[in-house]
């Protein structure tokens, strides 16, 4: 009898090791395939972002060309061409010089440009192709109002910064 409850107590000791052994792998599968879903969910958006990060790169490879391209420019001479192109070089009154600033490997020239007595069609096209130059621009501030003379047309002051 003592054997037959030796036996009996052996057999139990192992159906609840086995037991056991299956809860703590249900459990770890459990985790792994939530670790599984959750690697799923993380892939995706890495794939989904990859177009916005290309185009990202894209942008930042081509702004550094027009840095390039840009360098030793003269502003002044390229403004006035760009002003003659669209015939508004009587209108461009003033391309001023304000500073100059060494940011990391570039330099940043702040220059104000005033247009006076221009057409809205005129300035817009100024503005467009300033904007387009072969060379990297940014319009830092910008303002316009009517002119006294001619309320039909206007007076803009445009303050550039050019990255060389």
């Amino acid at each position: 009898m003592k054997n037959n409850r030796n036996v009996f107590y052996i057999w139990m000791s192992v159906l609840v090791v086995l037991f056991l052994a299956d809860v703590y792998l249900v459990l770890k599968n459990r985790e792994l395939k939530k670790n599984m879903e959750n690697s799923k969910l993380v892939l995706e958006e890495i794939i989904s972002s990859r177009d916005s990060i290309n185009i990202m790169s894209e942008f930042i490879n081509n702004s550094k060309k027009r840095i390039e391209t840009g360098k030793n420019k003269n502003i002044n001479s390229e403004i006035e061409k760009l002003a003659d192109l669209i015939s508004a070089k009587k209108q461009l009154k003033k391309v001023n010089f304000l500073s100059k600033k060494k940011e990391g490997i570039y330099n940043r020239e702040d220059y104000e440009l005033r247009l006076e007595g221009v057409d809205i069609n005129t300035l817009v096209n100024f503005i467009y192709r300033l904007k387009n130059l072969d060379f990297f621009i940014k319009i830092a501030s910008f303002s316009i109002n009517s002119s006294f003379e001619t309320p039909s047309l206007l007076n803009a002051t445009i303050v550039i910064s050019y990255i060389s």
